[in-house]
């Protein structure tokens, strides 16, 4: 999912506006000259588990996150 582009989404996704969806946010890899790109739709289970890593993001946004615990997505 990109730029609001939802389609189908999995059963546990909460649509947006609601949940822990209700909010929309927004990343920039260069506040000055980057683009900005919507974050995709998120599951409940998703923020549970990003509750417990503690993790120093970079400027990638498509790189892959190794934690533990395992953490699914980007």
């Amino acid at each position: 999912m990109e730029g609001g582009e939802e389609g189908e989404l999995p059963l546990e996704v909460e649509p947006r506006g609601t949940g822990v969806n209700k909010m929309t946010y927004w990343v920039a890899t260069d506040l000055l000259s980057g683009d900005w790109k919507e974050l995709p739709l998120i599951t409940p289970d998703q923020v549970n588990a990003s509750r417990s890593i503690k993790y120093l993001f970079t400027g990638d946004l498509d790189r892959q996150i190794y934690t533990n615990p395992h953490f699914k997505g980007k």
